[in-house]
């Protein structure tokens, strides 16, 4: 059975009368309910969600179970045998030395200015690359270089006119706790300015 266009139009009509008509008739208390039905949808979703997995389980109940396990472990490690508190000592600071010295490799760096070279020496991190000793061969010759008075170069920042430089610079680390010497060699080039 088809429909032609004025049947359709007079359904369509039927259906939206029989809707308002509807909502005419409709009682308060259906109407209230069909316009709190979205929000209690929303209440009840943030209820389950925020109320009861946040807050009860990941907030109250989780910081509940940080705080025994920190409990368990201190029990564990604080039972009156001093050699786990050496233990605990020693691998501290080596976990120290550790982190402190894998920060960054000896290294360093130059820029010409002016006919001029200023090196900067990047003895490393940590307490290591704080006080180590330092000295430069600017000359290339392969012997740490000194100053016009007979001291050592051992600035972390030097210039030297562009050309009083050899080919090749080094600069030698010594760790001040190991006393372990490291060179950086480096091929100087001209930079056009």
């Amino acid at each position: 059975m088809e429909m032609t266009e004025r049947q359709i139009q007079e359904l369509a009509k039927r259906i939206a009368a029989d809707y308002r008509a509807g909502l005419r008739h409709e009682t308060p208390a259906r109407r209230r309910e069909r316009h709190e039905r979205p929000f209690r949808t929303v209440a009840r979703g943030l209820y389950e969600v925020v109320d009861r997995f946040i807050i009860d389980t990941v907030a109250v109940n989780g910081s509940a179970f940080i705080v025994s396990l920190f409990g368990r472990l201190s029990r564990w490690v604080q039972n009156g045998q001093v050699q786990r508190y050496l233990a605990g000592v020693v691998i501290g600071a080596a976990l120290v030395f550790l982190i402190s010295d894998c920060g960054r490799k000896p290294s360093f760096s130059y820029k010409l200015v002016d006919g001029e070279y200023k090196f900067t020496a990047e003895p490393g991190a940590g307490v290591g690359g704080a006080g180590a000793r330092l000295r430069w061969d600017l000359d290339g010759n392969g012997k740490p270089d000194t100053d016009p008075s007979g001291n050592l170069i051992e600035d972390r920042v030097v210039r030297i006119r562009a050309g009083e430089v050899g080919t090749h610079v080094t600069l030698w680390i010594e760790d001040p706790i190991t006393r372990k010497t490291v060179h950086v060699t480096r091929a100087i080039r001209e930079e056009v300015q």
